[in-house]
């Protein structure tokens, strides 16, 4: 797999209990499809995925070992992003350069996750914005450099949030269904 550039359709790594990293896929640039990762109980490091360009979907679920979401950094599109379950989730640095999803952004239940600070730069949610269920969740103004929003936006039980922040992100909004 080390010299795997592109995959036209899904990645899955899903349900492995030894897996600590992605090493081996330092050089794909392109999944055309899905990656999916989920129920990998040790895995805690995704940057050797930093050479990613293109990938469709990001789905990230039920990952206890993994801290941060990094290694996408070069990803400017997604159709969907959904993280979801993620026990030690505290950060989502690689994402600090998404632009857009077309569809979806699900953010639910990453018991540590603080703030979405990495995701300054999204500006467009083509349908719904779902943050539910973060212990932690103090800050949510990294979302406030969003302008637009598709569908519905569900901001709930997260325990720790200032309405305040909420408040930074809704005020830029402007709904276009």
């Amino acid at each position: 797999l080390s010299t795997l550039q592109v995959v036209d359709g899904d990645v899955v790594i899903a349900d492995t209990t030894a897996l600590q990293s992605v090493a081996g896929l330092e050089v794909l640039q392109t999944i055309g499809g899905t990656l999916y990762l989920a129920r990998n109980a040790a895995l805690g490091n995704l940057r050797a995925l930093a050479h990613l360009e293109q990938l469709s979907r990001l789905t990230v679920v039920d990952n206890d070992a993994l801290i941060d979401v990094a290694g996408f950094s070069q990803v400017e599109k997604l159709h969907d992003l959904l993280v979801v379950d993620n026990l030690h989730l505290r950060f989502m640095s690689g994402l600090k350069n998404l632009r857009s999803v077309e569809q979806h952004v699900i953010l639910v239940a990453n018991d540590e996750l603080a703030d979405v600070g990495a995701l300054r730069s999204l500006r467009r949610i083509g349908g719904h914005l779902v943050v539910i269920d973060h212990a932690a969740l103090q800050d949510v103004s990294g979302l406030a450099g969003l302008s637009e929003v598709g569908g519905e936006i569900f901001v709930v039980n997260n325990q720790v949030l200032a309405a305040s922040t909420l408040m930074q992100v809704v005020v830029n909004l402007r709904r276009t269904d």
